[in-house]
């Protein structure tokens, strides 16, 4: 019984190891296919982590390319114009560039990158694609795909890219964005915000609907408003603003409208549909659709806005012919008064070149038209009460009215006869801004004016030559410039046959680059002839406020601006960008900008106001004073 009994033992032990060697292989076919799907698990992750460092790959590109390129998209949105790893910035392929990111035998990675998913003028939102092949025999086998969205903000480049000055205010483009400071009694300002129309008085000047420093322009959703479209161009009316956007956010493709602000009682808006006094906010200007419109120009109750082929729209107040279209009635749609596609008028067929620049009081506008680089002629129209159209003729000009010309008129009598004209610039009330103006003599506080830089071959030979009102030395004739008061209507101050800016004293031997008028005086920057442009400097001449270096008195030749720092910020610096407008001037020198002039309400944009205790001349900024608003980071600084 025993032996049966270790017998029976012995034979239930064999199955039993059976069982237990089934279990044991069981389990290490269960640990095995755990093995290989963590080796799958881990291989897959590793693909798709490959594949999200090539997303980012694709949006450091992108970034890279945005920085090169004014933070605007260059590449397309098709297979064919992807910005990637094998393309440039604008989305063409380049055999010399990497087709992969990573690139072998088993697998490659690449990125693309189309659309901006958000654009504004200081970020955007990035959406770049990143892709993982497995490869077999040269055939894709499996695909990783990963997106990764990023926005990148930049910090603001706080050197303006454009400014205008009008009256009482100044506005400027901050990366993309506008900006404006000073009067806002017609909503000029553009944020939404307005005075009811109310003019500013003393001794507050209304600022509590202004301000001192610099607001941001409001915009609307696109069409009715900007949208996120960068602004590439400014200029300032008297109570009014326009600006142009780029619809295509694309400086190697820009699609440029027009949009304008503030006052509206003459048309300004350049929109019949638009018939409110004021605009507190940008709106459209109903210029043809399709036209790329690059520059604009304003002036009193007018503007102009100049297309990529040359032609020339002008729009709004009319009675003395400034929109150019031979007609005196207020215009609330733009007209074509100039350009290629022009049939009548003085331009007709002529491409414009450029627009005058200055302008907030003026009723006259001017342009430079023909064939670069050495057709440039000077053209203008409007008022000449005070001979600011340079036609040399101190009787009836014109058919209706005498005193305006209603078409573009060439300007080639005295200094200006045989002159290849590079720029020119207007400013000045032909009668204290009345429309018409009185028919038996001239108001004591007419300032029109012109001025233009011209040359006969050489650009380094350019020399400054001006026209119109000389009240208060305003064409810088020097002392045998004629000033002072008359009673008819073209007493000896007015000259409307243009003068040479007097060159004997700190303009001789001086190459002029730059030229700007206000309702002051005017200003040149020039450099010796065959000198270092970058020891241009600026010289003024006029008023007191105008001339810059502090002098209490009148300048009737240029003189050196002189900053009041010490040292010199001006006197050991490039002086450029030189602009003027209203009653006042800006320049940059050293990265920064300095203005000076009319401060009464806050224009010159350091954050004051100068009032009659203004030392050493009541209401002004007497020298060049920086301009320090928007510093949000750094010491960086716009106009």
């Amino acid at each position: 019984m025993l032996m049966d009994k270790r017998a029976n033992e012995q034979g239930f032990s064999l199955p039993a190891m059976v069982v237990l060697s089934l279990v044991v292989l069981a389990f290490a076919l269960v640990m095995l296919q755990s093995a290989s799907s963590m080796l799958t698990v881990g291989q897959s992750r590793y693909y798709q982590r490959m594949t999200e460092l090539a997303a980012e790959a694709g949006v450091e590109r992108a970034t890279d390319c945005l920085a090169a390129n004014q933070h605007t998209q260059t590449w397309g949105n098709t297979a064919a114009t992807y910005l990637t790893e094998s393309s440039d910035c604008f989305g063409a392929v380049q055999s010399s560039y990497p087709a992969y990111v990573y690139s072998d035998t088993k697998l490659r990675t690449y990125y693309t990158v189309g659309n901006l998913d958000a654009t504004g003028p200081d970020s955007v939102q990035i959406s770049a694609t990143g892709k993982t092949e497995l490869l077999a025999g040269g055939t894709v086998q499996k695909t990783y795909t990963s997106i990764i969205k990023k926005t990148i903000a930049w910090a603001l480049d706080l050197n303006a890219q454009a400014t205008a000055s009008g009256n009482g205010r100044t506005c400027g483009i901050l990366s993309g964005n506008v900006w404006c400071w000073g009067r806002n009694e017609y909503g000029q300002l553009g944020n939404g915000t307005d005075g009811g129309g109310t003019v500013p008085t003393p001794p507050d000047y209304n600022m509590t609907n202004s301000s001192l420093v610099p607001v941001k322009v409001i915009r609307q959703p696109y069409p009715a408003g900007m949208g996120g479209y960068r602004a590439t161009d400014i200029d300032a009316g008297t109570f009014f603003n326009c600006t142009i956007i780029d619809k295509n956010n694309n400086p190697a493709s820009p699609m440029g409208e027009v949009y304008c602000w503030g006052q509206n009682t003459d048309s300004e808006m350049g929109n019949p549909a638009l018939t409110a006094d004021y605009y507190n906010v940008p709106q459209k200007v109903s210029l043809p659709a399709g036209k790329n419109f690059t520059s604009v120009m304003a002036g009193r109750a007018s503007a102009c806005a100049l297309s990529a082929n040359g032609d020339l729209y002008c729009w709004g107040a009319n009675a003395v012919g400034q929109v150019g279209n031979g007609s005196t009635a207020t215009q609330a749609t733009p007209v074509l008064v100039a350009g290629p596609n022009a049939t009548t008028g003085g331009l007709a067929g002529i491409p414009v070149m450029n627009l005058s620049t200055s302008g907030s009081f003026n009723d006259h506008f001017c342009v430079v038209a023909g064939t670069a680089p050495t057709n440039g002629k000077a053209y203008c129209w409007g008022s000449q009460r005070q001979g600011e159209l340079g036609q040399g003729n101190n009787t009836a000009i014109g058919s209706s009215d005498p005193y305006y010309l209603t078409t573009p008129t060439l300007v080639n009598k005295g200094a200006m006869a045989g002159l290849i004209i590079s720029a020119i610039s207007v400013e000045g009330r032909s009668n204290n801004q009345d429309r018409v103006g009185p028919k038996n003599g001239i108001d004591s506080k007419a300032t029109a004016h012109s001025c233009a830089i011209g040359y006969v071959s050489s650009s380094l030979n350019s020399k400054a030559v001006c026209w119109g009102s000389n009240l208060n030395g305003y064409l810088g004739l020097g002392a045998s410039g004629v000033m002072g008061l008359g009673s008819n209507y073209f007493p000896a101050w007015i000259y409307s046959t243009p003068q040479n800016v007097d060159a004997t004293g700190l303009l001789n031997n001086k190459t002029v680059t730059e030229i700007a008028t206000s309702d002051m005086g005017s200003c040149v920057i020039a450099y010796p002839v065959g000198g270092n442009a970058n020891t241009s400097q600026a010289y003024c001449w006029g008023l007191a406020g105008a001339r810059g270096d502090g002098n209490t008195t009148r300048a009737v030749s240029p003189v050196l601006v002189v900053d009041q720092y010490t040292p010199s910020i001006f006197g050991s610096n490039k002086v450029h960008n030189l602009i003027g407008g209203g009653q006042r001037f800006c320049a940059l020198a050293n990265g920064k900008s300095y203005c000076w002039g009319n401060n009464i309400v806050g224009q010159i944009g350091d954050g004051t106001q100068s009032d009659a205790s203004a030392t050493p001349i009541p209401y002004m900024v007497a020298q060049p004073t920086e301009a320090k608003f928007l510093s949000p980071t750094g010491n960086q600084y716009i106009y």
